[in-house]
């Protein structure tokens, strides 16, 4: 019978940085930062004065090899969609019923 010991896998960015794993999720979120500006993901532009920012958050997962090891520190930033409402953050449904 193996023996792993048990990876703690945070829930908030601040959980992250408290961990004893920090230097992993620091490297893993930067890296995905880099990636997604690197790949022109997001387009800033001037927020018009009627629209509110979504809020964002980030995932963590840790993958682990077939042995249960450490493989790879995972990292994934969100958008909190949840928080908008049709035809007041966004049209595409009502959009979509007037087409039809």
């Amino acid at each position: 019978m193996l023996a792993h010991s048990i990876i703690y896998v945070p829930f908030t960015m601040q959980e992250a940085l408290l961990s004893s794993n920090v230097e992993e999720w620091e490297k893993t979120t930067q890296f995905k930062l880099n990636s997604i500006k690197k790949n022109n993901t997001w387009t800033f532009i001037p927020l018009p004065q009627a629209w509110k920012v979504l809020n964002s958050k980030w995932i963590f997962k840790v993958k682990l090899n077939a042995h249960g090891d450490v493989e790879k520190y995972k990292a994934r930033l969100v958008a909190r969609g949840f928080s908008q409402v049709v035809g007041i953050d966004y049209m595409d449904f009502i959009f979509l019923l007037l087409w039809k």
